[in-house]
């Protein structure tokens, strides 16, 4: 497991950016999987985290965001996220009751990955201490791949195995006079995807992913980054002649993920779907000690291993799915046929449970205070 961990200003910018509200291509490759937030958009999370953070309007950074990637061959469902999720905040020193969190995943590589957002001020005025946070990530996310019988990830550009192989695959296809175009796409060819930047106009880094993993040219050696490929292996660039395949499908601009890398990976929408609208009328059926639930249109059965979902009217299945225990995930029985007025119809309805859940922890958050309260005056 590796965690990487950034500070910020302003929460909106962090939760638009997670949630993918500004990019229709991958907005269903996020959602959200915990957290003690009830908001499910950008506007909602930033307004609700407003009064906790003008308790300490002198703190500038108060957004702390952490990245938690995993082994490309570790399978892992929401629930295990969470969990990791959850430890990991209490390892660090987090205390989850106090401060505002949100985990979000995203499925947009070869192997999921989730994202924590802490509110560092909590709600009795405390600001959670960011200081060597790097380190500190770094001795958690080994505690708890022992703890969790976790596999254990090194960075890439650390592995010395990972760095010879990406190195011999790049030896085998460099030569003097080498267009960039035709080196890209002979590395393209074998599995391996160039990433660029621009500044200033011009190409500049470059990053190479494999194996559902990213790393640094410069990293690799100096006469493996863009300006060492020319210098020292000979690899002719010609804007005039290269630009035309080099910055349509390798480039990555303001964030997003360059096309010759987005066909690479297979992601499903509708299968993420599936899987999202599984789980949660799974956990709902755990939840609330049924075996089946039946609402005005829809009925929702689970047994055992098997979930269908039917229309009450014509007992037409919409969704039957069963549990995949090797992959961790529900994979259909047959095809779904969920119709977007069937698919808004449900997220209408896990809205309507989630905000009561929160409305209830929240309940159960003042009595507590409230009883607390009571034993200091009778003290």
């Amino acid at each position: 497991m590796i965690g990487k961990t950034s500070r910020g200003k302003g929460f909106y910018g962090t939760y638009r950016y997670l949630l993918r509200e500004g990019d229709r291509d991958r907005r269903e490759q996020a959602h959200i999987i915990g957290g003690n937030m009830t908001g499910w958009n950008a506007k909602e999370l930033s307004r609700e985290v407003r009064p906790i953070r003008r308790i300490k309007p002198h703190i500038k950074q108060p957004v702390w965001h952490v990245s938690l990637s995993f082994h490309p061959e570790e399978q892992l469902n929401d629930d295990q996220l969470q969990t990791i999720s959850d430890r990991f905040l209490d390892d660090m020193g987090v205390d989850r009751r106090r401060h505002q969190h949100l985990y979000v995943r995203h499925e947009e590589c070869e192997h999921g990955h989730v994202h924590l957002v802490v509110n560092r001020i909590a709600d009795d005025g405390q600001v959670f201490d960011v200081h060597n946070d790097h380190y500190r990530t770094k001795a958690t996310t080994r505690k708890l791949e022992q703890e969790l019988g976790l596999r254990p990830t090194i960075e890439p550009g650390k592995d010395p195995a990972f760095r010879d192989v990406l190195q011999s695959h790049i030896d085998a296809i460099l030569q003097p006079d080498l267009p960039l175009s035709e080196f890209c796409q002979q590395l393209d060819s074998q599995g391996i995807t160039t990433i660029f930047t621009i500044r200033r106009g011009k190409l500049s880094g470059l990053s190479y992913h494999y194996q559902g993993s990213e790393v640094r040219g410069y990293k690799l050696g100096k006469s493996y980054s863009f300006p060492g490929l020319q210098r020292e292996h000979g690899i002719d660039y010609q804007s005039e002649r290269d630009d035309a395949i080099v910055r349509p499908e390798y480039v990555r601009r303001k964030g997003r993920t360059p096309p010759a890398l987005l066909r690479k990976r297979q992601f499903d929408p509708q299968q993420k779907q599936i899987n999202g609208m599984a789980n949660f009328f799974s956990q709902f059926l755990e939840v609330t000690g049924q075996s089946a639930y039946q609402g005005q249109r829809n009925r929702v059965e689970r047994d055992q291993d098997r979930l269908t979902l039917m229309r009450v009217s014509d007992r037409d299945t919409l969704l039957n799915v069963s549990w995949d225990e090797a992959n961790q995930r529900w994979q259909p029985n047959e095809p779904a046929r969920l119709k977007p007025d069937d698919i808004s119809r449900i997220r209408s309805f896990a809205q309507h449970v989630h905000q009561q859940q929160a409305d209830i922890t929240q309940q159960q958050r003042e009595r507590v205070r409230s009883r607390s309260h009571e034993r200091e005056l009778e003290l």
